[in-house]
């Protein structure tokens, strides 16, 4: 079917919920669906574009969604989320088709996988090795809200981090081990003591600390058999071979990499 495009304003209600029509979903679905209605009802950030002021006339009369109703097409195979996701890319299907009726009376998305893992914030438990850590304000430190980078400057933060993809690459069954990357922030380093503490000390320039961090934690989800995948790499680092990066605009400039 052909994606049509809304224009019509719609309002989700104080007392949304999922209603999940998929027999046999594993806990980790269910997980992931009570995660997705805290956030909706906790989460403060608004609207990027004018903070929604400019929608306040359209909202006014727009309709309420009560719930949204989950299922598989018939043809998928229940899985739990965490043997999903770490599946080769070419086996995976993860489109999904939702479906909004004129009187909204009834929405269901309908997907032919389940999708989505567990995430956590290393600034909460290790606060010395991120910078920036929940600025505020967050514009000056972050493309996006919240703020918070990894001191990859300093060599216990290096160590914390190819320890840690060691480790995830040898308990996952997955190919690929993803290792970020996205939206450098250089203001946030230029700021944070530590790191300028670090760079002065060794006499090393951020670019080329960013360099030795990039090409060392590469190397052990490599030797471990895997392939990293990262965001745009929007730096001088020097790429393996052996990688994926994601693009969402194909805006990879000032980048001296092999080619994929």
């Amino acid at each position: 079917m052909a994606p049509s495009r809304w224009t019509t304003a719609l309002k989700v209600s104080p007392s949304f919920y999922f209603d999940v029509q998929v027999e046999g979903a594993p806990a980790d679905l269910y997980d992931t669906v009570g995660q997705a209605r805290y956030y909706l009802e906790t989460d403060q950030l608004g609207c990027l574009v004018g903070r929604g002021a400019n929608d306040t006339a359209t909202l006014a009369s727009a309709k309420t969604l009560s719930f949204l109703q989950l299922s598989l097409t018939s043809s998928a195979t229940v899985e739990s989320i965490a043997s999903k996701a770490v599946k080769p890319l070419g086996t995976r299907t993860e489109e999904y088709e939702l479906m909004i009726p004129a009187d909204r009376s009834t929405v269901t998305l309908t997907a032919n996988s389940t999708y989505r893992c567990s995430h956590a914030i290393i600034g909460t438990t290790c606060p010395d090795y991120v910078a920036c850590f929940d600025a505020a304000p967050w514009a000056p430190y972050a493309s996006e809200p919240p703020a918070g980078q990894p001191r990859f400057a300093l060599p216990e933060v290096m160590n914390y981090t190819t320890s840690l993809l060691v480790d995830i690459a040898n308990i996952l069954p997955s190919s690929y081990i993803s290792t970020g990357g996205d939206e450098l922030n250089t203001n946030c380093y230029v700021n944070d003591t530590l790191t300028q503490m670090q760079l002065n000390s060794t006499n090393a320039a951020l670019n080329d600390d960013l360099n030795t961090f990039t090409s060392t934690t590469y190397g052990a989800p490599i030797a471990a058999g895997k392939t990293p995948v990262m965001w745009e790499c929007a730096s001088a680092a020097t790429l393996s071979k052996t990688r994926i990066i994601q693009d969402i605009e194909y805006i990879l400039f000032g980048r001296k990499a092999s080619s994929a």
